[in-house]
């Protein structure tokens, strides 16, 4: 300190130019008692003589203080500071010193420009970080963060940014950890960094962000860092990982209608855009998640479920049909996780040419209106005929789907209600709903032990 100011007198010290130092900066007297005080003070610490430099520096304090000197005062009480730390004395005395040196650093800050104002800055970060990690190895890392926190803005943009994610580191080593505290520093140090022009810096800022942002319910601050990113993935060239920030956007719910509408255009815009581009086959069916079905409680009908019987029938006594129930097996009915009622895991029963009916409740949740278009099933069918055309290299399409179409209003529910049809013996997977969303094909698939049902030949509807 007492070097930096040898130097300001060196500058000049007026202040009038942007680069000179002011009077503040002016060193101590040479030949005066705070001069000497302060030289005799580093040479104590200098031979380890901690307790004598102590007591010298609390005297030079007092003067400096009464002086209104706050520059050399500051840089008195830091001092102060490590040379109490170096004793092994207090730590709560080390941290009234540290507190003390950073206020009057940053009243020197408040009062001076240009240089001055930077080399105040300068200290204060200093004495901040000093005092940042004294707090850390105590454990109190909250003090900690809101120390670093306030020094960032005494600083330039880069140095700023800086200071923003050590914050957020402190925030993150707590427990509970404070993650949506996080996540808002790393959104501002990624600000910092993008007008300090550093975009890599503020790209990485926004990927650590997100990562503990996304589906908590932080609807705002989770859209911000998701357009950021979109915007950076688009600049890089990559337009498929922008879409997938394209359509996390319009997974925040909490949005306004015109701010949802823009991003469902912005999702078709870049999905039409990967499609152009596309060097191979066009992008398949995406997990858009709008609007959202409730496929963990989908209702699934076949064999078992349905009645049939005609005018005739119901004149029949009821023994009748007992004895004939006893004829036929009857399928087991399963859960949502594709299990028996028994729990163990099983497969339901269908007649060939018998409809499969999947019931699934379908909300919007957003504020605008969705129209599904070509809404079907994903099936898959397998049996010995398709082993058979895969060895002769023929197709083997023995699934029926039919497709519907939907509207849902803002907020509306409704019970989509989708049929496949088995032609031959074998077994069918429905493994999913596909359907258009504005142009660009979405998708959502089952658990993956949903629905697998087998279909017997010799099964015949007892009614």
């Amino acid at each position: 300190d007492q070097a930096a100011g040898e130097g300001a007198g060196a500058v000049g010290g007026g202040g009038e130019h942007p680069y000179e130092l002011s009077a503040t900066f002016k060193p101590l007297r040479r030949g005066g008692v705070e001069a000497a005080m302060r030289q005799h003070s580093d040479l104590l610490m200098l031979v380890g003589d901690h307790g004598t430099a102590i007591s010298t520096l609390k005297l030079l304090s007092s003067d400096l203080k009464s002086d209104k000197l706050p520059f050399h005062y500051a840089a008195a009480q830091e001092a102060l500071a490590m040379a109490s730390i170096l004793s092994g004395g207090s730590v709560s005395a080390s941290i009234m010193h540290l507190k003390e040196a950073f206020l009057r650093y940053a009243e020197v800050i408040g009062r001076e420009q240009g240089l001055s104002k930077s080399l105040a800055a300068l200290y204060c970060t200093r004495v901040a970080l000093r005092w940042a990690l004294l707090l850390e190895s105590l454990n109190r890392l909250s003090e900690a963060s809101w120390i670093v926190m306030r020094a960032h803005f005494h600083e330039g943009n880069t140095r700023a940014a800086f200071l923003l994610e050590y914050a957020a580191h402190f925030l993150v080593q707590q427990r509970p950890a404070k993650l949506r505290k996080y996540g808002f520093y790393l959104v501002l140090a990624a600000l910092r960094y993008g007008q300090s022009e550093e975009n890599s810096l503020a790209f990485m800022a926004h990927l650590k962000a997100i990562e503990v942002l996304k589906d908590r319910g932080w609807d705002i601050l989770e859209e911000h860092v998701h357009e950021a990113l979109d915007h950076e993935w688009t600049a890089l060239g990559d337009d498929a990982k922008a879409l997938e920030h394209a359509v996390s956007m319009l997974r925040c719910f909490n949005l306004p209608e015109h701010l949802q509408a823009a991003h469902m255009a912005h999702v078709i815009d870049v999905h039409g855009k990967l499609a152009k581009t596309a060097k191979t086959a066009a992008p398949g069916p995406i997990p858009i998640g709008v609007p959202v079905l409730d496929t963990a409680h989908a209702t699934v009908l076949c064999a078992g479920s349905h009645d049939y019987y005609d005018e005739t029938s119901r004149s029949t006594s009821s023994r009748v049909w007992k004895d004939m129930e006893l004829d036929f097996p009857r399928a087991k009915a399963l859960t949502m996780h594709g299990r028996h009622k028994s729990g163990a895991p099983g497969h339901g029963t269908a007649c060939v040419g018998e409809d499969i009916v999947v019931k699934i409740t379908v909300s919007n949740p957003l504020k605008m209106s969705l129209e599904m278009v070509d809404v079907e099933l994903l099936c898959e069918m397998s049996g010995e005929q398709e082993e058979r055309a895969g060895r002769d290299g023929q197709e083997f399409q023995e699934t029926l789907r039919s497709t519907t179409n939907m509207i849902l209003g803002p907020g509306e529910e409704d019970v989509l209600t989708l049929t496949c049809r088995a032609s031959a013996p074998g077994s069918v997977l429905i493994h999913g709903v596909r359907w258009n969303l504005g142009g660009v094909p979405c998708m959502v698939e089952f658990q993956p032990q949903m629905s697998r049902w087998s279909l017997d030949p010799e099964l015949r509807p007892a009614r």
